[in-house]
């Protein structure tokens, strides 16, 4: 199922214009499969792993507790993400969203198998408001409502179905 969310984003403070949310994506990743990020990777320090964990509320938390290597960070730089990106839970807790604040603990993370980042085009889009969209009642069904109801609770198709969503209630966008 997709997600048919439908964002507006104001033109001109006089009229809506819809928009997907991937006109404003610059980028998006999962987290690395698993076979390429096991137990016996991890160090006692290095480069930040987020999980669920730290996708508690708006903003990711620096309550770290995985490590890796840069070099094997570096190795997976498809699912590294930065200050200002929105990481996103797919399996297991489904519907936590996050963003890496600015004045975060580290400047990069890898995000865990569980995960997926996006990075947004920052002259047009309020990072901090579109996930509190996403973290409103109307919002998180939207997040669910592509969520697949039988065994490990996971969305299905995420990075597509974010990638095609919209609604018609949020102007998250700088006019």
């Amino acid at each position: 199922m997709n997600l048919t969310v439908k964002f507006s984003f104001m033109e001109e403070r006089k009229s809506y214009k819809e928009e997907k949310l991937g006109n404003f994506i610059i980028d998006i990743a999962a987290g690395p499969f698993g076979s390429n990020l096991k137990v016996d990777c991890f160090v006692p320090d290095g480069f930040p792993i987020i999980d669920g964990a730290n996708l508690k509320g708006f903003k990711v938390t620096d309550n770290v507790t995985k490590f890796v290597t840069e070099e094997k960070a570096r190795s997976l730089h498809r699912s590294i993400a930065k200050r200002n990106d929105v990481v996103v839970t797919i399996s297991g807790n489904v519907g936590q969203i996050s963003f890496i604040p600015m004045d975060s603990k580290y400047p990069e993370y890898l995000v865990s198998q569980r995960q997926f980042r996006a990075t947004f085009d920052e002259r047009r889009v309020y990072v901090p408001y579109l996930v509190y969209y996403f973290h409103t009642k109307e919002g998180q069904h939207k997040i669910l409502s592509f969520a697949n109801q039988t065994g490990v609770p996971a969305l299905a198709q995420p990075l597509k179905n974010f990638t095609r969503s919209s609604d018609s209630k949020a102007d998250c966008t700088y006019s």
